[in-house]
């Protein structure tokens, strides 16, 4: 016993599973593509409008149910002949045909055939055989063991892709309509092999099986030439309505976008007629990535096995330029995910451009600023994805929004970066990222570690690394270059002056001169207006101050809110963790060093708390005098069994003997020291699943000959380009869950309110390239 299946089981893999007529499209010219055709032209030919074709067709089906004859259709073939659009080729056969149908069967046939759509390649072919073997065997292995063989090479020795792996793809077909012709040959051959469908017979209402309907392809008519080779693929009894309006849409909104723009390969692969009339399939004016006023690329690729993330920021509207760089710990941190599922994500690369829309200016050979707003409109959209230069729908579409962009820069300070803004492409390949297949209904990528990796690594680059930078530079450029209206108002009023002056003297010189035009009183008179203007902008200025100060003011309560919350956290978590370390049988030996740490512990967060009180003033705060060696050591000490639990090696070290007495608020020295040993144990962590052999150690060092307390680990360290940013809030490598990116930035923050510096030294860090012990720099409270 086996499974039965049922015809129409077809329509549920083919018409039902196909969401539009423009991914119908992309699955024939890919078809046509892997055949190796140097190009593919679909033909849209209607010559006749489809409600007066219906209503023939009606009229012709009632006189067969009537058993008339084709005497009884004249009227209707008059009908037809004077209605039939004369501007094909095809034109004047299917009019002959029409007007010598010997019976209502073959009208009715004629008829039916003449909307339709036609695909036509220069491929390979295929055989009597293969139509009946490849072609009618419905998820082929062919394409696959194509794939597995050792590649093709192009021209320029790059492997030449398969686009197609499900066997599928023909199916496509049933989405257009129900009638079907597949004409091929191959090379060599005399005559053509055809093969003929109606889809109609794999109906929902039958129940028919599937292998009750036969279809059996035919030897057709002779090759002129036998040395041609290729396939014509006739889709009849269309579903849609097809007009020049429509297939122009589908050229312009789908087709472009088929093939990268972003590269001149493959570009003249598609030929798209309507009535064999032209229509251009738009290519992307290159002078708009030219004005780009940002464009970003990078490569996720492997050196020596080992996975890097490297890029490149350019801010042309700020000229300002970074890279960036991502690789093992902080990699592996940033996805979530192991080395191996890394590995079988595969290379892969991205490149995009961004437009401020609110800056966007005319550009020669596009337009005006509506003209390149349009445009921007048209191919925005955020990441489309490329495969082997073929797109893979629907990323970047006007309704995708696969990497969340619109739905983070809603929930982001601003909406500086989103998918209108962006035009861009990710491109993959078979050949490198395997895992990453297509849906079976073409409608992305399917679900799996690979592709959860690769989303993780764009947004990355898009929020941690772009967006960052531009936040960061603007916030930099607004600050250097503050709107200065007392200056304007200066030179406003010299102007004045000298304006006055010049007419005193004009009038002095030429007492001739008459106003009697009213002339020179309208210049006083503008000026005076001029004023008036400027009195009101500085009304609105001071206003618009007002309510940015409110508005940081809120920003900064914001911000206060969330660090606040962060301490609570972390302050809570480590309270609980000491309290956890409780032995009764051990109890009396370290209780003090326990009990003091959870009361600094608590003490922090109470003196955060009253922060965000308008009535209790940061002058609270207290300082005290402490012996900084000793709060050092019991901070650290109590963290003795979680390093013990992780296989961490610790020390406190000095230079000095006896105590070290500073003037601070101890409790936010114990928020510094927490908050790097909160990082410290998990990039060591990170470091241990990486390298399981790896001996993790950490250091805390007290050093009276700098004045510093140092703080160093063995994990990844920090690469030098990261050694500020790491300090903005919000910054961080961590995957979401795990980090907010405000431990570091609050220990700077505290480390200026003790007139103090907290950075990252590279006199102290060994490894090349990354820096590893963090500084506090004390001189100022001895």
């Amino acid at each position: 016993m086996s499974f039965k299946i049922t015809a129409r089981t077809l329509l549920h893999l083919g018409a039902e599973l196909i969401s539009s007529d423009a991914v119908a499209f992309y699955e024939l010219i890919k078809n046509a593509f892997d055949a190796r055709s140097p190009r593919v032209d679909v033909y849209a030919f209607i010559h006749f409008a489809p409600e007066e074709l219906l209503r023939a067709l009606t009229k012709i089906a009632a006189l067969q149910k009537a058993k008339a004859s084709i005497e009884q259709a004249a009227a209707i073939q008059q009908q037809m002949l004077a209605s039939l659009q004369y501007t094909t080729t095809q034109a004047t056969a299917l009019a002959f045909a029409i007007r010598n149908a010997e019976s209502l069967e073959e009208l009715h046939s004629t008829l039916e055939q003449a909307n339709y759509l036609e695909f036509r390649d220069r491929g390979e072919g295929m055989s009597l055989a293969e139509l009946s073997e490849v072609y009618l065997t419905i998820g082929t292995r062919s394409r696959r063991r194509q794939r597995a063989s050792p590649p093709e090479l192009t021209a320029d020795g790059t492997p030449r892709p398969i686009l197609g792996e499900k066997g599928l793809g023909r199916l496509s077909v049933m989405r257009l309509g129900e009638g079907l012709l597949v004409e091929t040959s191959k090379r060599g051959e005399a005559h053509y092999n055809e093969l003929a469908i109606d889809w109609g017979r794999f109906s929902h209402d039958s129940d028919a099986l599937l292998d009750s309907i036969d279809i059996e392809p035919t030897i057709g008519k002779p090759k002129p030439d036998p040395a041609q080779s290729g396939t014509t693929i006739k889709v009849y009894k269309l579903h849609a309505t097809w007009s020049r309006e429509k297939l122009e849409a589908i050229a312009r909104e789908e087709l472009s976008k088929f093939l990268d723009p972003f590269s001149k390969q493959n570009r003249t692969f598609i030929k798209l007629w309507f009535n064999d009339s032209a229509i251009v399939i738009p290519n992307i004016e290159r002078i708009l990535f030219e004005k780009a006023h940002a464009y970003v690329e990078a490569n996720f690729s492997f050196t020596d096995g080992e996975a890097r993330l490297t890029g490149s920021i350019d801010y042309r509207l700020a000229n300002k330029q970074k890279t960036f760089a991502l690789a093992g710990t902080h990699l592996l941190s940033t996805t979530g995910t192991t080395p191996e599922e890394l590995t079988a994500l595969g290379p892969f690369a991205i490149s995009f451009h961004w437009y401020n829309r609110a800056v966007v200016e005319a550009m020669d050979g596009i337009g005006t600023v509506t003209d390149v707003r349009n445009l921007i409109r048209r191919w925005a959209g955020g990441l489309m994805v490329f495969r082997d230069g073929f797109r893979v729908n629907p990323y970047g579409g006007p309704d995708d929004d696969w990497l969340r962009l619109d739905q983070k820069a809603l929930g982001a300070q601003g909406y500086k970066v989103n998918r209108r803004q962006i035009i861009g492409k990710v491109d993959i390949s078979a050949f490198d990222n395997p895992a990453l297949l297509d849906q079976t209904n073409r409608e992305g990528l399917r679900d799996c570690p690979e592709k959860s990796t690769l989303i993780r690594l764009l947004q990355y680059i898009m929020w941690s690394e772009f967006k960052a930078f531009l936040d960061k530079v603007d916030k930099d450029r607004l600050t250097n270059q503050p709107l200065n209206l007392s200056d304007l108002e200066v030179r406003l009023e010299a102007s004045e002056r000298k304006l006055t002056e010049n007419l005193q003297l004009l009038v002095h010189k030429h007492p001739e001169i008459k106003d009697e035009e009213g002339a020179l009183q309208a210049i006083r008179e503008a000026f005076g207006k001029s004023r008036r203007l400027f009195s009101d902008a500085r009304t609105v200025f001071e206003s618009y101050e007002q309510r940015r100060d409110e508005t940081l003011h809120l920003a900064a309560l914001g911000l206060m809110v969330d660090i606040i919350a962060h301490e609570l956290n972390r302050s809570t978590e480590h309270a609980l963790t000491t309290l956890g370390t409780f032995d009764k049988n051990e109890l009396p030996a370290r209780a003090s060093a326990l009990i003091k740490t959870l009361q600094l512990q608590l003490k922090t967060l109470q003196t955060r708390l009253k922060v965000l009180d308008p009535l209790g003033p940061t002058g609270r705060n207290r300082k005290d005098k402490f012996d900084l060696r000793q709060l050092v050591h019991d901070t650290v000490s109590a963290h003795e069994s979680q390093f013990n639990r992780h296989h961490i090696q610790w020390a406190v070290e000095a230079d000095f003997n006896g105590p070290w007495t500073i003037k601070a608020v101890p409790g936010m020295f114990v928020q510094i020291l927490e908050n790097c040993i909160a990082n410290s144990v998990y990039w060591l962590n990170m470091e241990q699943k990486l390298r399981p052999a790896f001996s993790a150690q950490l250091t805390v060092r007290l050093d009276k000959s700098t004045n510093s307390l140092l703080f160093t680990d063995n994990g990844p360290g920090i690469p030098k380009d990261k050694q500020e940013e790491i300090f903005w809030p919000f910054f961080t490598t961590k995957p979401p869950g795990d980090g907010k990116g405000l431990g570091l930035y609050i220990s700077r923050e505290i480390a200026r309110y003790h007139g103090v510096t907290f950075s990252l030294s590279p006199k102290f860090s060994a490894q090349e390239g990354r820096l590893n012990t963090f500084q506090l720099d004390i001189s100022s409270l001895n």
